[in-house]
């Protein structure tokens, strides 16, 4: 029952999110996406579980802010994981606290200390991030050629 009752918010929320931003999908979708809602809520279920991968959570920001770091660039500071994965820095920053406290994550500090400017912090996953990573956007390890 959990299932219909999520699956029926998920979808009643689709179709009325898209009715509303799309006029031309006509009334009938946007009452049918209300009336999904409407059952969803009388059956007591309004929540949407974010998957979770050792406690650090599949969020749209989370899964943009791994893909950036699974691609192994080095050198990456928050602004610079923020504009490639589209995330304004105060969500990266959380994202990398988070993932820094999991042990993900290791950000290093610039040395040496530059002049007339702050320090930059630079980021990159752990063996062990890695694999979590990959696992938390169900990915896998492409397999060596030999």
């Amino acid at each position: 029952m959990i299932r219909t009752v999520c699956g029926a918010t998920m979808i009643g929320a689709a179709i009325y999110g898209y009715a509303r931003d799309n006029a031309g999908m006509g009334l009938a979708a946007l009452i049918a996406g209300l009336t999904l809602l409407a059952w969803a809520v009388e059956q007591g279920d309004w929540t949407f579980r974010v998957p979770e991968v050792d406690g650090i959570p599949a969020t749209k920001a989370m899964r943009r802010v791994l893909t950036v770091l699974l691609a192994g660039a080095d050198r990456l500071t928050g602004l610079v994981i923020s504009r490639l994965a589209g995330v304004g820095s105060g969500g990266v920053y959380v994202c990398l606290d988070r993932l820094e406290t999991a042990g993900w994550v290791v950000g290093e500090w610039e040395r040496p200390e530059p002049d007339g400017r702050p320090r930059r912090r630079f980021y990159r996953l752990t063996p062990h991030g890695r694999a979590r990573a990959l696992e938390l956007l169900g990915l896998r390890e492409r397999a060596e050629a030999s």
